[in-house]
């Protein structure tokens, strides 16, 4: 099996206790797979081990003592690793956070943005986003079968977006636009009896439609994207079911928004923020981030056929990030630290 992976994607290291919000203390449950049970009930060490584990909604997870992982000790470094080793944690504790995602004959791995060293290695990563490619001789092929046809209109959009939001002379907002309006006109393509029944090499047809649309984006001023600001600020304060940490933050920005900019001062404050932050050389982070988001969550299309709503997602992720630049900059003296903006995608 062939397996892909960012260049950046070796250089990730669990900082352990240096760790400002500890994996191990987050609120999520951290679910112990079979073969680590297995493992468990073979070891001389099975009652310890097992009686760390308990039944939550119907999975097996390590208990917790007072918020966090039960193995985890005071100096912030994992229990069972001191005192067992490695071989006897479970797999989500090894690979958290990289994550992989099958196509078929071949895998890509990443690194997600719920940690904070990941965060950190993506945006301090070159904007020119690579990925290299090696033989893994002991991956077994995907159960899930992709189809040949989809995964390479998918993945030949997939590199000319990569191409695109690494093109510095092109605002973000801009490359935005072009993304969606892309996705728009190739997503009728995709839906299209022609996509289904006919033998055609899609390449040229994907390149031309984001060489058109970035003309008409970049020289037709009155060119209107197809997914409204409104709509998503109004999804973002419309959030369902956030974790307390979140809901805090998300109700202390919707406060400071409808107090100080309502109506179309948001407009004002957006771009009054966007030339701080530039100032301050944190104005590609936008870019790697959508990047990021890209590399994730559009080659699922390869499956569902819909790009379109990863385009709509990575719109609405960055216009989440704007409204916390808001926020940051009010209460933070009218400065972006990277550790402010670790913390902010941490939280989207």
């Amino acid at each position: 099996m062939k397996v892909r992976q960012p260049l950046y994607y070796k250089q990730f290291k669990c900082t352990m206790s240096k760790c400002k919000d500890n994996c191990c203390r987050a609120s999520w449950d951290i679910e112990v797979d079979e073969d680590a049970i297995d493992y468990y009930k073979s070891s001389i060490y099975e009652d310890k081990l097992m009686d760390s584990i308990e039944d939550t909604e119907g999975y097996d997870c390590f208990k917790k003592k007072n918020g966090a992982c039960v193995w985890l000790e005071k100096n912030g470094l994992c229990g069972m690793y001191g005192r067992f080793g490695e071989e006897y944690l479970a797999n989500v504790c090894v690979q958290f956070p990289r994550f992989t995602e099958y196509f078929g004959v071949f895998k890509e791995v990443g690194i997600g943005c719920a940690c904070e060293e990941a965060v950190r290695i993506i945006l301090e990563s070159d904007l020119n986003f690579k990925l290299e490619e090696k033989n893994d001789p002991a991956g077994d092929d995907c159960d899930d079968e992709a189809d040949e046809k989809m995964l390479n209109f998918v993945f030949t959009l997939r590199e000319e977006l990569f191409k695109l939001f690494s093109n510095k002379k092109i605002s973000t907002s801009r490359k935005l636009t072009i993304y969606l309006n892309v996705c728009s006109e190739l997503q009728d393509v995709l839906n299209s009896e022609e996509f289904v029944t006919e033998d055609k090499d899609y390449k040229n047809l994907i390149k031309d439609t984001i060489d058109n649309v970035t003309f008409d984006v970049k020289h037709k001023p009155a060119y209107k994207d197809d997914i409204s600001a409104e709509e998503i600020l109004m999804a973002f304060f419309e959030v369902p079911d956030m974790e307390d940490e979140y809901e805090e933050a998300h109700t202390k920005l919707e406060k400071l928004i409808a107090k100080k900019y309502p109506g179309k001062k948001i407009i004002k404050a957006f771009r009054d923020s966007l030339n701080v932050i530039e100032k301050q050389g944190r104005g590609e982070d936008y870019d790697k981030f959508i990047i990021y988001l890209i590399y994730r969550y559009l080659g699922k299309a390869v499956f569902d056929g819909d790009i379109l709503l990863k385009a709509k997602l990575a719109v609405a992720m960055y216009i989440c990030l704007r409204l916390f630049d808001i926020y940051c900059l009010e209460t933070n003296n009218n400065v972006m630290t990277l550790e402010d903006r670790i913390e902010q995608i941490k939280m989207i």
